[in-house]
């Protein structure tokens, strides 16, 4: 029988100071409202993920690049929340802050400040102190987008992930995708339906069989395993050499969905490496629903938890 995975270093190239405003309904143009209450967190999809593989058992690493005093608070949120160990590079300017407006009838609209480039020498000395903290085997996580990208960052990676035999996972999109692709080293290629269309040139809304579309192009992806979601659909897998599909849980009432991929993401990497694949991908698709089923991400209950994990141990 093959374990869990026990630790990951997530990697997030594009940090978020996220500001939630609670309002009684979007404002028409030219108006104001002001908020009846008012949250922060610090997003991003690797530090989403690191809160989902903490919240499972596991042991997580969060690789950041903070800017600014808008960095420092970010920090600050990190290492109070302590899901996390923070690996932190600091970088000139300030971090990108979005602002998420929450009507009481449940809408969210979200504004996000504009992208940040990340220095290439920035990016290496992150992936410097993830080889002073990693182990053989353990998880390296790239999730979300990679501001500044050239294809020496994925090379960067690669090269880092290779010295100390990490296992690779990759949740992007854009130009790092089409990278990480066409990486035969690629342990784990986990997108959704529109990024998997865009390497091919598609747009997911023109495709009307998407399991047949998966089915014809995913052999094409050199990527070891590749784990495509689309929303309530299948989700299509090409685990090993076979195809594969599973149906993600039925949500009769969806909280907040922010996160459930980067849930699912982290799932998917804390279980895969059992004896029974398909059905760790179930277990990752339990725990991006019931994530869903809260404001916050991954915040799960004891019963929530237990759901996660008969769903895993049956993939050992």
């Amino acid at each position: 029988m093959r374990p869990i995975m026990e630790r990951i270093f997530t990697i997030t190239c594009n940090l978020l100071a996220e500001t939630s405003l609670y309002i009684g309904d979007l404002p028409g143009r030219g108006k104001t409202l002001r908020a009846t209450k008012e949250t922060f967190r610090t997003g991003g999809k690797g530090v989403n993920a690191a809160k989902a593989f903490h919240a499972l058992g596991g042991e997580a690493y969060a690789l950041i690049f903070p800017a600014g005093e808008t960095g420092e608070r970010c920090l600050k949120y990190l290492k109070k929340e302590g899901f996390a160990k923070i690996l932190c590079v600091r970088t000139s300017g300030q971090t990108r802050e979005g602002f998420v407006m929450k009507t009481q009838d449940g809408a969210e609209t979200t504004v996000l400040g504009a992208d940040k480039p990340l220095a290439l020498s920035t990016f290496r000395k992150g992936l410097e102190l993830v080889l002073k903290n990693a182990r053989e085997k353990d998880c390296l996580a790239l999730c979300g987008s990679v501001p500044g990208w050239s294809n020496s960052f994925g090379k960067a990676f690669m090269h880092a992930a290779k010295e100390r035999n990490l296992k690779t996972v990759i949740d992007t999109y854009g130009s790092p995708l089409k990278f990480f692709a066409s990486e035969p080293e690629t342990w784990m290629l986990k997108i959704n339906s529109y990024e998997f269309a865009s390497l091919f040139g598609k747009s997911r809304d023109s495709i009307s069989d998407f399991k047949e579309f998966f089915r014809s192009n995913a052999r094409r992806v050199r990527a070891q395993n590749i784990i495509v979601t689309d929303g309530a659909n299948a989700v299509e897998a090409l685990i090993c050499g076979e195809f594969t599909s599973i149906l993600p849980p039925k949500i009769k009432t969806i909280v907040s969905a922010t996160g459930s991929g980067d849930v699912f993401t982290a799932s998917a990497a804390r279980f895969f490496s059992c004896t029974k694949p398909k059905l760790a991908l179930k277990a990752a698709a339990i725990a991006a629903s019931e994530s869903a089923k809260s404001v916050q991400i991954a915040d799960f209950s004891k019963a929530q938890l237990a759901k996660i994990f008969a769903a895993a141990r049956a993939a050992m």
